[in-house]
């Protein structure tokens, strides 16, 4: 969900499309007919992916449509920067310019579409090894922060905080949260 000039944009289900609604709860419309995988809004811009992994925008009243990609990147994405991530299955972390479309590898050793982009790096986690693992923003500096049990996470960053999705001794998954450097953090209590 996004809040943007007193709208919340969130995704619907059946279908999955992309509606708005007032901050006062009132004057909600769906903005486009098409199945969305993936959305998020840059610039007054929405940017999104469909069923496919085709991108494409629009308006945020949902005007001026076109698909920027001509063939499928991902279903799933993430905006920083003015930039397009998207993790490509045998090559690695992508980032894309959604102006010339421009396209380079972020880093090889993203192994999943299981990462978060923020301006303290790339937080995403290793299937290999069952860890989530930092890198810097141009791929570099890689470090190790902490095992995992389930590899059906979210990864959130928030301040110097990580946040993310784990299974405790009795199959329960929780939520759970250390420093961005690999210490410990206060737990969440439930």
């Amino acid at each position: 969900m996004y809040l943007v000039n007193d709208y919340l944009y969130y995704l619907t289900v059946e279908p999955n499309s992309i509606s708005r609604i007032d901050i006062n709860g009132e004057n909600e419309a769906s903005l486009i007919t098409r199945e969305v995988s993936d959305f998020d809004i840059s610039d007054e811009t929405i940017y999104f992916t469909d069923e496919y992994g085709y991108l494409c925008k629009m308006d945020l009243n949902g005007e001026n449509y076109s698909q920027i990609s001509e063939e499928a990147i991902a279903t799933k994405f993430q905006m920083y920067n003015g930039n397009i991530y998207y993790y490509k299955e045998d090559n690695g972390l992508m980032k894309l310019d959604p102006d010339d479309l421009s396209s380079e590898l972020v880093s090889d050793k993203i192994t999943s579409n299981l990462y978060n982009v923020t301006n303290k790096g790339i937080f995403f986690l290793d299937t290999n090894s069952m860890k989530i693992c930092k890198i810097s923003l141009k791929g570099k500096s890689f470090k190790e922060l902490i095992n995992i049990n389930t590899s059906n996470t979210k990864i959130n960053v928030i301040g110097d905080e990580l946040y993310y999705l784990d299974i405790d001794s009795n199959d329960t998954t929780k939520t759970y949260r250390i420093k961005i450097n690999g210490k410990e953090a206060d737990t969440v209590q439930y």
